[in-house]
């Protein structure tokens, strides 16, 4: 849940060091209702597609379906944009990007805002949030953090944090929070916290694995007491909905993107390849998150690819209200919708 915690605060000089790294589109694009000309003279529609981070084993089903034309064949152009500060959800709701991608808890806090998005689809419907403990400690449950050091970055990850503890019996009183900002793993590593809450089940948890060379203690929050939830969801204008070829485009995207991200889990080692030529991971640790990565974008069984949990949603967004990490009600099927997604 990339406010919650805050692992996925968008930090300008990551956002734009990626973006170089990279070689994509200027960060903060704006949208665009042009065409663009192939060398076989197809006209193809330009979509710009604003996502969450910098580009990493996240967005595999959105690579892999680029760079393996699905999007082009499906008469789209969509070209990569990565933020600088704020969320996809803002670029979006300001007609500054086409799509975007983001999760959970940035679609509440866009609602409560007033900001115009509607999430249209759940591009990795598995949660991958998860509590690293440090296997350097002797700790192997988050019940036996009491007495010890959790880092976390924003006070909503110290909300999480703190409610994680109170589910497992544990007085919150009784651990150290830690703001370590952006350098979560870093402060895991050197030991100045015993635990960390903010990582992701396919890029932290593995990155910390590597370091330590051995499996560390790993809890995802929907195994402490937070309902399951999609991690990452592809948000669209809410305004911009109305327009029939507006809705058209995003209801083609949504179909070329599962189509991708089919054939991504169907495809292991190419899936691999794309990520080593967008990320800058080393080839051992994509060895590794890669497939993590494509478990998470697969849908449960007996839900359709990418479909939203209309109730799902509800029941975390009234959770996230009762427990103080989001203050307001927010009402998710005014604001989430499968009538783009043909796979609902």
């Amino acid at each position: 849940m990339r406010d919650l915690p805050s692992r996925h605060i968008r930090i300008a000089s990551a956002a734009l060091a990626g973006c170089l790294a990279a070689g994509l589109a200027a960060c903060g694009g704006s949208s665009s209702s042009t065409t663009a000309t192939t060398a076989s003279g197809k006209t193809l529609q330009n979509v710009t597609l604003m996502l969450d981070w910098v580009p990493n084993p996240d967005h595999v089903g959105v690579y892999y379906a680029l760079d393996h034309g699905y999007f082009k064949r499906a008469g789209l152009n969509v070209k990569i944009q990565v933020p600088g500060e704020g969320n996809a959800a803002q670029f979006v709701g300001s007609n500054k990007d086409d799509l975007g991608i983001s999760w959970p808890s940035g679609m509440f806090a866009a609602t409560l805002a007033h900001v115009p998005i509607t999430v249209v689809a759940a591009t990795m419907p598995q949660t991958a949030d998860v509590v690293i403990i440090s296997p350097k400690t002797g700790v192997t449950t988050v019940k036996g953090l009491a007495g010890h050091s959790i880092g976390y970055f924003s006070p909503e990850g110290k909300t999480t944090a703190e409610y994680v503890m109170q589910h497992n019996g544990v007085n919150p009183d009784k651990v150290q929070y830690v703001d370590v900002g952006t350098t979560l793993v870093q402060a895991l590593l050197s030991g100045k916290v015993t635990a960390m809450t903010g990582g992701l089940a396919n890029v932290e948890a593995i990155q910390t694995r590597l370091a330590f060379h051995q499996q560390e203690p790993v809890f995802t929050l929907s195994s402490e007491g937070f309902p399951p939830y999609p991690e990452f969801t592809l948000v669209a204008n809410t305004a911009r909905l109305k327009d029939p070829a507006y809705a058209k485009m995003v209801r083609t995207f949504i179909t070329a993107l599962i189509a991708g991200e089919k054939a991504a889990v169907a495809d292991p080692a190419g899936s691999l390849a794309v990520l080593k030529k967008v990320t800058q991971y080393t080839p051992q640790f994509l060895a590794l998150s890669t497939p993590e990565s494509l478990r998470l974008i697969t849908p449960s069984a007996g839900a359709g690819w990418d479909c939203l949990n209309i109730a799902q949603l509800q029941q975390l967004a009234d959770f996230m209200t009762a427990k103080k990490i989001i203050t307001g009600h927010v009402d998710v099927a005014q604001e989430a919708t499968n009538a783009y997604n043909p796979a609902c």
